[in-house]
């Protein structure tokens, strides 16, 4: 069947095209008569003269005739509609201008605006396609610019995304998705149908808690309160800590212990201090963290506390990991719940294998007791709750609505801008519980995160710095300033991302790479949970800033706009435990540890989700010395209550003989230096090339050309830390295991542990306070370890030199003894 399509041409001509089954077959033009309304006559390379009006209605009338229902040949067809009304039937057709240009007809029942015409998906899309590969754009993006053509349905304001032009604060177009919170269907609980005690209802009805969260009545119906085993996996602020709470605190009331163990420090001490509100109705709470006692004035010393008369316990994986080891777990008494925190933990790289073989521990030292399991972000979570024999109960929606927002910019200057103008809008907003807009910001360095704190602050924003190098009481300092509402922003590295609860209501990404490497999806999806709180906010809100172009390194594959991409429709992934030998090792003796028995060894290993040969790894333990008869040898007792590698520990063995100090330095030196932002400056302008931001190799530059201008400064790094003679210098760790020697001397010296760094400035190195603090306790760890050893083999005098390098770094400056 054969068509005659008019289109616009100019006020006074239709452009006539035939098209039928083989493509267009003729091309004219067809004059109207504006003044009395009627056709004219009829052009075409085809005629040898033009058509009188009379045969150019005949040869129209042998086709179905299709009128373009674009603006413009509306305009013109208007004039004449009457006159085709009465001889010529026709149909008004929207269709694509562009496919007519490459010679096909394309009806537009759904169309998309390309420079303020109507056009088809296709040709859309090949415009898209252009514009990207003029700016370099990765075509990998594509199916994601996909979502904004379908979102706006516009060329021109597509391109403003990419171009920043238009209002940053105009979330129409920044919005990327948004996750809704659905009306639950689970069947509302109260407090009052609990089967708990009334002292505790009471106490939760105190607290505001009078009916439960849709994943709480979830637990509670898949039998939380009746010694269900459970993995509860549920966004963050769900309301999964109060599951743990319910079962944990009932039990602890009818006289039986609630253990809740966490991956760090931090969040040991949060969960303590919110713990101990059950003083009111008659339990106590102690914190179990295995720290060193050192004393300084900027750091917190956490304590371990008796644990005999306790009734809740909160710790750290390794705190409680250190009860079992050192056989101590019958001490506990009667364990009622043992709740494991952040299960998804298991993906960490080294410390997964030893946190499934905790579980596995803890499994068969209390196989009485009720084990609740908790994380955000689990992508398998079937299948993790059926290793750990656990009943999965899983929720997906947040329980307030999450607002992601994409946001393309063309370098820091643009996301700074962007950071800025964003932190100001939120922090003017106010929410109905009486709370002012707050943000997190994550990025790449406790460096980047300096600049951009300064950046805001310039803008007249009261904007913080946080990360792990910062002494524990500004840190403190920071949390209690942003509860209070005192701060509008928080600029972070990832470290918060699984730390202490900031209940922000936004979330930025400067960056999405994080250290060395791009963010994971479960990395991503743990830190935008921090955006919105219930009770604090009615939304919360995510913006990814991405740069066009960025990659993390020159070997990298994808860009970072291709990574925000992935990230906001990636799906999390699965939780699993990897290991190498040496972890395994180190598994396997505190597997013997705790159970002493071949047939115990065997209950605990099958317990494990790593799957490994445990009877291999017990004869690799004999010959070292740490197993006997499937039981640990006081070396091997000292090696898994000192969580020592075993092969870390084998080097120590051969090593007694070197000093102290040496011996420490070799198993445990200082990592966390960097070059001082001036000297990196510097060199970077001097060698007109991009220097580490790692001490030793940032100077390495200096050793391979010095100039005279940093000739003082290297001599005084050459006596004092780099004048080995090693082949590798000065790439070797020599200059690294001085700095280490250097900061025990500080510290034996006198220094408080803020004092040492700006020691070290004198080398033009930026070291952070609260890494020395961190290094300085598991140094002083490692000193237990290697003194014990010392014992066994009767050497009393190192004994003594490690024993006094010890107590002087706990507290380099004792009081003294009156008289």
């Amino acid at each position: 069947m054969s068509y005659a399509i008019l289109f616009y041409k100019s006020k006074r001509v239709l452009n006539l095209q035939i098209w039928g089954d083989k493509g267009k077959g003729f091309d004219g033009d067809l004059y109207l008569d504006i003044q009395r309304g009627v056709i004219g006559r009829l052009e075409s390379k085809r005629f040898k003269t033009p058509l009188p009006p009379k045969d150019a209605r005949r040869f129209l009338s042998k086709f179905d005739i299709l009128v373009s229902n674009d603006r413009m040949t509306m305009d013109v067809f208007l004039k004449v509609k009457a006159y085709f009304d009465e001889k010529l039937p026709y149909h008004l057709v929207n269709m694509c201008p562009l496919c007519l240009l490459k010679e096909r007809v394309t009806s537009l029942k759904d169309y998309y605006i390309l420079h303020g015409k109507k056009v088809c998906r296709d040709c859309m899309l090949d415009e898209i396609k252009r514009e990207l590969a003029f700016r370099r754009i990765s075509l990998s993006s594509l199916k994601y610019f996909k979502r904004y053509m379908e979102k706006f349905r516009d060329f021109d304001r597509l391109i403003k995304i990419i171009d920043m032009r238009y209002d940053i604060g105009d979330e129409t177009i920044t919005l990327y998705d948004r996750i809704e919170t659905p009306k639950s269907g689970i069947k509302g609980l109260t407090v009052e149908d609990l089967d708990i005690p009334e002292r505790f209802k009471s106490h939760l009805k105190e607290r505001g808690i009078k009916t439960l969260l849709p994943v709480q009545a979830m637990a509670v119906n898949e039998g939380l309160l009746d010694d269900e085993d459970l993995l509860i996996v549920s966004a963050t602020a769900s309301g999964k800590t109060l599951i743990a709470e319910l079962v944990g605190v009932k039990k602890a009331l009818y006289g039986r212990k609630f253990l809740f163990l966490v991956p760090l420090v931090a969040l040991a001490n949060q969960k303590y201090t919110d713990f101990l509100q059950y003083e009111k109705i008659g339990l106590k709470t102690v914190i179990r963290v295995g720290m060193s006692r050192i004393k300084d004035e900027g750091e917190c010393m956490v304590i371990d506390q008796d644990w005999k008369d306790a009734d809740i316990i909160v710790g750290t994986y390794e705190g409680f990991d250190h009860i079992l080891r050192s056989r101590k777990a019958g001490d506990l008494g009667d364990v009622g719940v043992i709740v494991i925190d952040e299960v998804h933990s298991l993906s960490e790289e080294e410390r997964g294998i030893e946190i499934d073989g905790l579980i596995a521990r803890l499994g068969y030292s209390f196989p009485d007791a009720q084990f609740i399991a908790l994380s955000a972000t689990v992508g398998n979570p079937r299948e993790i709750a059926e290793q750990y024999s656990l009943k999965p109960v899983i929720y997906d929606e947040r329980p307030i609505p999450l607002e992601r927002h994409l946001i393309i910019v063309k370098n820091q200057a643009d996301k700074n801008r962007a950071i800025v103008q964003l932190v100001r809008k939120e922090s003017k907003i106010l929410s109905k519980s009486g709370y002012y807009g707050q943000t997190i910001v994550f990025t790449n360095s406790r460096r980047n995160a300096q600049k951009i704190a300064g950046v805001l602050r310039r803008g007249g924003i009261k904007a913080e710095t946080y990360h792990a190098g910062l002494p524990y009481s500004k840190r403190k300092k920071i949390e209690d300033r942003f509860i209070g509402q005192k701060i509008a922003c928080v600029v972070t590295t990832a470290a918060l991302g699984a730390g202490v609860d900031f209940p922000a209501s936004m979330v930025i990404f400067e960056t999405l790479s994080m250290g060395n490497k791009w963010l994971s999806v479960r990395e991503f999806c743990q830190m935008l949970g921090r955006a919105g709180r219930p009770l604090y906010h009615e939304r919360g809100k995510v913006v990814v800033l991405a740069e066009i172009g960025r990659r993390f390194s020159f070997s990298d594959r994808e860009t970072e706009e291709e990574v925000a991409f992935s990230l906001l429709n990636g799906r999390v992934g699965d939780v699993f435990v990897s290991a190498k030998e040496d972890d395994v090792l180190e598994q396997v003796l505190a597997n013997v540890a705790v159970s002493g028995s071949k047939d115990g060894l065997y209950e605990v290993s099958k317990a494990m989700s790593f799957t490994h040969d445990y009877l291999h790894g017990v004869e690799v333990l004999e010959k070292l010395g740490f197993v006997r008869d499937f039981r640990t040898t006081p070396l091997g007792h000292i090696v898994a209550t000192g969580f020592l590698k075993p092969y870390e520990a084998e080097y120590i063995i051969k090593n007694l003989g070197k000093k102290p100090i040496e011996l420490l330095v070799d198993i445990h030196p200082f990592e966390n230096v960097y070059l001082s932002p001036s000297l990196k400056t510097r060199l970077e302008e001097r060698y007109a090339t991009r220097i580490s931001s790692k001490y030793f190799d940032g100077i390495g530059v200096l050793f391979e050309d010095l100039r005279k201008e940093f000739l003082e400064f290297m001599t005084l790094l050459v006596d004092d830390l780099m004048f080995c003679k090693c082949k590798e210098f000065p790439y070797c760790r020599h200059g690294q295991d001085e700095l280490s020697k250097k900061i025990i001397h500080l510290r034996m010296g006198g220094c408080g542990i803020s004092e040492i760094p700006r020691r070290l400035k004198t080398y033009k190195m930026l070291v952070y306070s609260g890494d020395i603090f961190n290094w300085l306790d598991g140094l002083i760890r490692k000193c237990e370890a290697v003194w014990r050893i010392y014992r066994l083999k009767g050497m009393h005098e190192r004994m003594n030199e490690i024993g006094a390098i010890r107590k002087r770094l706990e507290d380099p400056k004792p009081k003294k003894k009156s008289r």
